[in-house]
């Protein structure tokens, strides 16, 4: 039953009236709803085609809704890159299951994606083209999902050997920054290296991409940041002077020159015992950055998260070797971390400080350095179940949404969202908001901001048998997956108004 309430000058009753009463007057008035589904195990199908759709990311499309990028198996032999657009109502834009952003010879994988300011994105992704070793490759597409580059992508670099781990950021002028592993120099002795192309497709650097650190031995995993003028902050895992990795961090002017050459192999962040490992970086809203990182340095067997942060001179702002996020017993692992709108940060794990079933926790960090929430982090969820592999959005005013997934024993696995306030105390419900509970299951989430406080989530999903497809849905600022009190006007045959209101 959908709930209708009366309001006007003369106290009414709240009374209860059919779905199709409600669709009756609904329709009649002219007033259109929201095509989201609004049952978890309905969900909008993105990508249903042959064979498996696997890695989707998600970014926000400027009005509401997202665009979503993932690795493509209908051909039935090798992946290729397909892209669609939602609207913020729940429509796809674009062709039904997809568009082509490149179907190239051989295997392309791990796309990711920006916006490139004009109401387009920018797509870059490993490449097998060659049938020799992994490459990067990146276009353009249009708002209306047209290819803006040309077939199949734009070299940005195809070096001797793989090129792998890519991420990518928006130069503020209608192009993108792209940092990835480098296998040029060997295996092992990968290397971090950036390229910077334009608005037209055109790269800015040196053929192939700048270094960012080529110092010996390993650097790897890494992560960029836009420094505000056209450049980025790079941050890496490196194994330059330790048995183990530490965490290390550069900065690139729009040059693609590095703007620490006193640090030419990268600034150190955290040189502490054991391994340092998958940092993550954000702005500091300041002219620098804050980087996060997983921390083996307590007993060198057990994860903790830790994080730092650095100035635009490259000098570390906070506690030698960084502060503790969450450091209680057994692994924190799998965090990811956003801005908290005023000069800190929120992150998020996994974390098995119980030591049976994994969590899913999150901490705020002031920008001074300080854990503003309680010690080692709050619950985001509080399900007896096994909760993993987070993700987390900026939705305003201090406010993040989390989602993960969510398996029960001998369950499939689900999709499930939570919203945290400044303060960390959760405003959807106890456990979190179902986002998907269809058959099969349900993983690898990706969440992009909806514009509203709420926020658009797309997975991967087998409701129809052993191949992935991708779903999405929205939830709304209200921690459901109906859209806000609809206030539809009824005026009665004397002429007194009332108000409906559809919940």
């Amino acid at each position: 039953m959908t709930t209708l309430k009366y309001r006007s000058d003369v106290k009414r009753p709240i009374v209860k009236i059919g779905v199709m009463i409600t669709f009756i007057l609904i329709t009649s008035l002219g007033v259109a709803t929201a095509d989201w589904p609004n049952q978890p195990d309905l969900n909008l199908p993105i990508c249903t085609a042959n064979y498996g759709q696997s890695n989707p990311q998600i970014n926000v499309d400027g009005t509401g809704g997202a665009i979503i990028v993932w690795r493509d198996l209908r051909s039935g032999t090798f992946s290729d890159i397909y892209a669609q657009r939602v609207n913020a109502a729940g429509v796809p834009q674009w062709t039904t299951n997809g568009v082509v952003v490149c179907d190239a010879a051989n295997g392309q994988l791990d796309p990711q994606l920006v916006e490139d300011g004009a109401g387009g994105f920018i797509i870059a992704w490993q490449d097998f083209r060659s049938g020799g070793n992994f490459d990067i490759y990146a276009q353009r597409i249009s708002g209306s999902g047209v290819p803006l580059w040309v077939d199949d992508g734009v070299v940005i670099s195809n070096a001797n050997d793989d090129q792998i781990n890519l991420n990518i950021i928006a130069d503020g002028a209608g192009g993108a920054i792209i940092v990835w592993q480098d296998e040029r120099n060997g295996y092992l002795n990968s290397n971090i290296y950036a390229q910077r192309v334009n608005a037209a497709g055109v790269p800015q650097w040196t053929t192939n991409g700048v270094v960012v650190c080529d110092a010996n031995d390993q650097q790897q995993y890494p992560d960029l940041i836009s420094n505000g003028a056209g450049g980025a902050y790079v941050t890496w895992q490196d194994a330059q002077v330790s048995v183990g990795m530490d965490i290390y961090v550069q900065g690139l002017n729009s040059s693609g020159n590095i703007v620490w050459p006193w640090a030419s192999d990268g600034v150190v962040v955290c040189q502490a015992n054991n391994v340092q490992s998958y940092p993550t970086i954000i702005s500091d809203g300041g002219g620098g950055a804050i980087i996060s990182w997983e921390d083996e340095r307590s007993l060198g067997e057990y994860s903790d998260i830790y994080i730092q942060r650095v100035n635009a001179s490259g000098v570390m702002q906070w506690s030698l070797n960084g502060i503790a996020v969450c450091a209680p017993a057994n692994h924190q692992k799998k965090h990811t971390m956003v801005s908290d709108g005023a000069g800190g940060a929120i992150v998020t794990w996994s974390d098995l400080r119980s030591g049976s079933f994994t969590k899913i926790y999150a901490q705020r960090i002031s920008n001074t350095g300080l854990p503003i929430w309680q010690t080692d982090g709050v619950p985001v969820g509080s399900l007896g179940s096994i909760q993993d592999d987070p993700d987390i959005v900026y939705v305003g005013a201090g406010k993040v949404v989390i989602t993960w997934v969510d398996t029960h024993l001998l369950l499939p696995s689900n999709i499930y969202a939570q919203r945290l306030n400044s303060q960390g105390l959760r405003e959807w419900f106890t456990n979190g908001v179902v986002i998907s509970n269809a058959a099969g299951d349900q993983t690898n989430p990706r969440i992009a901001n909806d514009g509203s406080g709420g926020a658009i989530i797309a997975w991967e999903d087998i409701r129809h048998g052993n191949f992935k497809d991708i779903y999405a849905q929205r939830v709304y600022d209200n921690g459901t997956l109906k859209t806000s009190q609809l206030l539809v006007p009824i005026r009665n045959k004397k002429g007194k108004v009332s108000i409906i209101i559809l919940e």
